[in-house]
């Protein structure tokens, strides 16, 4: 029940029995750690490749030693230790680093067999492949705790611009073809960087800054 006093009801019915085992699973990459973004998760040497791939077979073999149930198109996710030991990386540097950022998210782009709606995932009787990654929107923090870090001031510019940007994650056919371009302006330091992370952060958005002097 939110503020506005509209309700989801939800329905519970128990199975007949669980879900049958999946025999396969494929999954891709949907969010990698903060230290992963842009250039530096190219592995600088196949030994790097190597030790960051170990690191999660490893997470994944862990997660999956009990029994997980999923569908075709979910989204879960594993927290590792992801560090990248560089001496100038500045999230791995950082003293306020938060556990979040150690959170892999994984799509499920297939399941074997194809014609059960749910299935179980364990690692004794499921094989699993890793298949790149898959653009996905994660689930908004609105799902999962209440907001973290600043909340911007400019509150009508926050409501208009997810306003914008919600319909397009609507899973629709329509919603697939939308581009969206947004401009925000204001004099520097107004808080535009703080109100684009924070409605981002509340539908499950990434975000990736690019500095225009590179392009």
């Amino acid at each position: 029940k939110s503020i506005e006093d509209s309700v989801i009801n939800i329905e519970l019915a128990p199975l007949a029995e669980p879900p049958r085992f999946a025999s396969l699973l494929r999954v891709a990459f949907v969010k990698i750690p903060e230290c992963g973004v842009l250039d530096s998760i190219k592995p600088t040497s196949d030994v790097e490749s190597k030790e960051r791939q170990d690191m999660i077979d490893l997470a994944l073999q862990k997660y999956f030693e009990v029994d997980r149930y999923l569908s075709s198109r979910d989204i879960f996710g594993i927290n590792i230790s992801w560090n990248c030991n560089s001496a100038i990386c500045i999230p791995c540097n950082n003293k306020t680093h938060k556990k979040n950022d150690n959170f892999i998210c994984f799509k499920v782009i297939a399941m074997e067999p194809s014609d059960e709606p749910v299935l179980r995932v364990n690692k004794t009787l499921t094989a699993l492949v890793l298949v790149g990654s898959s653009p996905s929107a994660l689930p908004p923090d609105l799902l999962i705790a209440g907001p973290e870090g600043t909340v911007p001031l400019q509150r009508d510019t926050v409501k208009t611009l997810a306003s914008i940007l919600a319909p397009t994650l609507c899973p629709t056919a329509l919603s697939s073809k939308f581009r969206v371009s947004v401009l925000l302006y204001g004099l520097a330091g107004c808080g535009k960087r703080t109100v684009v992370r924070y409605v981002a952060r509340r539908l499950g958005l990434h975000v990736v800054e690019y500095n225009c002097h590179d392009l």
